[in-house]
């Protein structure tokens, strides 16, 4: 198309269309003026050439020195300058000049310049009809927008201009195979105007095919006529025929054609006709396509605006919506507020759902919405939220897991209307981001009191605090008790400790499993009225606990190494003996250690350290209170049977063993008949759970013995 656009060009043809009412010398005049303004050329002139060399018509801008001999059509290019020549008629030519060293001619120029020629021609030679329909047509190019008026604008001219009963545009498909009706006028079936030919198929595929003009003078006889269009013609009545072809910038974009409905001869007239017709087709196709393509840009700008607008409002109500949540989190606000903002944006019902079992805001049957829903397939909704629903009401919500980094923390649901609004996706995924940064928040300050706990706790175990004074001010900065009567519980899971680079559990994971494990030790330990002090060290979890009887504690173990399961983790448990007063907490630490090296699980994955037996004094340097304790776990419930009832257990228990276990000789040596000194030994493993007759039991029952005697007891 010409710079100035499809409106200018066609303004320009009817210009010379229109000059030829006022003589040749006015057709040139215009000619010259349009070639150099449609295509910024330096210079144009109409020059007809005689034998006795050229004769200037018609010039506009400085003249070009021409040579004697007529220019070869088309463009050729010296060091000064390009020119373009093209035919007007006969002898006489169109010259277009353009300086060297500027923008010179394009392809497009050259069929602007050969168009130009052709319509000055036809003016030029044209009177009456002829003329006054190719003047119509050019008005209709230039007046309407309407591509159905246009095609069927040309359709009658052409049909007035050649005296033709049938006339139609044909224009190429999509793909450039076929051409198919478009516009059609004189037609007596609807099949004609329906036509679709391939290329090279019938005359119209022909004219398509070549690029050149075809007429026919009896359509029946023809052998470029397809015979399967036979018929047709003879419901039509066609006789001779006639197509040109419809160049845009030299390729072939469709076929003019025209039918008479009796036998006759298209001349070269009519040819000539026809091809600034076609033409003029062209131009109309060309401003079709054009304002075609430019309701269709309009229309992608158009969508592409109305996108950009929803996306900048939704833009602007995340960063709103952004801003509020995290202001709240920024001053301080509890995970309570956040649920309450997000109640108040979106004017519905909210719940966060922990997974830890904790939850904020109202609404219950969301709670259910949100169990139902876990672990399946639901519809998305935004980056990270679902829809859930309907209830049995018929209610929805929508969904978002609260997450940062690799930790879950919960789930966030709010209540919504159906259709979902789109502003409330926006809001929960933003309250979301809000509750982690929270959550984190609250975590890491939680994390740090931890770590400062798990330091206290081990630098008691390690014996770094004596200081009974200086242990009783840091436990109350912890808001923690010391207990005088303590044992001390060392906890194993494997898999914990952050240090290990064994396994896929990634560091943020392994945090979370032992915040997780310290949890519900903690809550498990509540259960019991215990409440300990503990800290992580590696895979084990250190607790410092009240004393209890070893069989409550052993029991209380069991109960902590059955959370491993749950966990996916296999947990084991030494426990200290009891010790008394803060410096004796390094001990309870190195029996725990003790103990839990003792461990066989799954059989015995809790070990206190009196289980350990005589193999305990050999590990740890005893007090007097360990000896102590160690003869009252072996023969506590016989001697305080003796003491009871007045009977001498023990004694029976010391002359059996000093008789190297012989029944018959302990009988003599305690004058008592063999039959009682076999019940008493039996009274003795029912009391005492002592087996007479196992070496273990006993050397036990001996070395206490001995302590009893070395600690003065009777």
């Amino acid at each position: 198309m010409p710079a100035d656009g499809s409106a200018d060009w066609a303004t320009t043809c009817l210009q010379v269309l229109a000059a030829g009412a006022e003589g040749t010398d006015r057709v040139f005049a215009v000619l010259v003026g349009a070639a150099r303004r449609l295509t910024g050329a330096g210079g144009a002139s109409v020059v007809g050439w005689q034998p006795t060399g050229p004769v200037p018509l018609a010039a506009s801008g400085p003249p070009l020195p021409l040579p004697s001999r007529r220019l070869a059509e088309g463009t050729t290019t010296d060091p000064q300058r390009s020119v373009v020549s093209v035919t007007v008629h006969g002898e006489i030519d169109l010259i277009t000049w353009w300086r060297a060293g500027g923008a010179g001619p394009t392809t497009e120029d050259g069929e602007q310049l050969r168009l130009l020629a052709a319509l000055a021609a036809t003016a030029s030679r044209r009177a009456g009809a002829a003329l006054s329909s190719l003047y119509a047509v050019a008005r209709r190019l230039l007046a309407s927008s309407d591509p159905e008026e246009i095609l069927l604008g040309l359709a009658t001219a052409t049909a007035d201009v050649l005296r033709a009963e049938i006339a139609g545009v044909f224009l190429a498909t999509a793909d450039g195979e076929a051409v198919e009706a478009k516009a059609v006028v004189g037609h007596r079936t609807i099949d004609t105007a329906r036509l679709r030919l391939a290329r090279g198929e019938s005359l119209i595929g022909h004219v398509y095919a070549t690029g050149e003009v075809y007429r026919t003078d009896d359509w029946t006889t023809d052998p470029v006529v397809s015979r399967a269009l036979v018929p047709l013609a003879s419901m039509e009545g066609t006789q001779a025929a006639i197509g040109a072809p419809m160049r845009v910038g030299g390729t072939t974009v469709g076929v003019l054609a025209a039918w008479r409905r009796r036998r006759s001869h298209y001349t070269d007239e009519d040819v000539e006709q026809i091809g600034t017709l076609a033409d003029l087709a062209a131009l109309g196709v060309q401003r079709t396509l054009a304002e075609e393509r430019l309701r269709e840009l309009s229309g992608q700008l158009m969508t592409a605006n109305e996108a950009l607008s929803e996306r900048y409002e939704e833009a602007r109500q995340t960063l709103e919506i952004h801003q509020r949540l995290v202001r709240l989190v920024a001053d301080g606000a509890d995970l309570e507020s956040v649920v309450g903002a997000l109640a108040a944006i979106t004017d519905q019902p909210v719940r966060f759902v922990g997974v830890e079992g904790t939850s904020a805001g109202r609404g219950g049957w969301l709670a259910d919405l949100l169990t139902a829903g876990d672990g399946a397939d639901l519809p998305r909704l935004g980056t990270e939220a679902v829809l859930l629903g309907p209830d049995r009401e018929g209610r929805h919500a929508i969904a978002v897991t609260v997450r940062s980094a690799a930790l879950r923390w919960g789930e966030l649901a709010v209540a919504t209307r159906m259709p979902v609004a789109t502003r409330d996706v926006i809001a929960i995924e933003q309250a979301a981001v809000a509750c982690a940064l929270l959550l984190s928040r609250q975590d890491a300050v939680a994390g740090a009191g931890r770590r400062l706990e798990s330091e206290f706790v081990w630098d008691l175990l390690d014996g770094r605090i004596v200081d009974g004074a200086d242990a009783l001010v840091r436990s109350r900065q912890l808001a923690r008790e010391l207990p005088a009567a303590a044992r001390v519980l060392l906890l194993s899971a494997r898999g914990t400790d952050p240090r290990a680079r064994r396994g896929t559990s990634s560091p943020e994971g392994i945090e979370h499993l032992r915040t997780e494990l310290a949890r519900r030790t903690s809550r498990l330990l509540a259960g019991h009225g215990v409440h300990a002090p503990m800290g992580w060290r590696g895979d084990t979890l250190a607790m410092i606990v009240p004393d209890r009887p070893p069989e409550v504690v052993r029991r209380m173990g069991h109960e902590l190494c059955a959370l491993g399961p749950e966990l996916d983790r296999e947990l084991t448990l030494g426990v200290s003996a009891a010790v008394h007063g803060i410096a004796q907490y390094g001990v309870a630490g190195r029996q725990a250690t003790y103990a839990k090296a003792a461990t066989r699980p799954p059989e015995a994955p809790v070990v206190v350290f009196e289980d350990l037996g005589a193999v305990q004094f050999l590990l740890e340097p005893a007090l007097g209170e360990d000896l102590d304790r160690y003869a009252e776990q072996q023969l506590g419930v016989l001697l305080a049977y003796d003491r009871d009832h007045g009977a001498d257990l023990v004694g029976t228990l010391r002359a059996y063993l000093d008789c190297d276990g012989s029944v018959q000789r302990a009988a003599r040596s305690l004058c008592i008949h063999p039959k009682t000194m076999s019940y008493r030994l039996g009274r003795i493993e029912t009391l005492a759970g002592i087996v007479t007759t196992r070496q273990e039991d006993r050397f036990n029952a001996q070395l206490a013995l001995k302590i009893l005697d070395m600690r003065g007891r009777p």
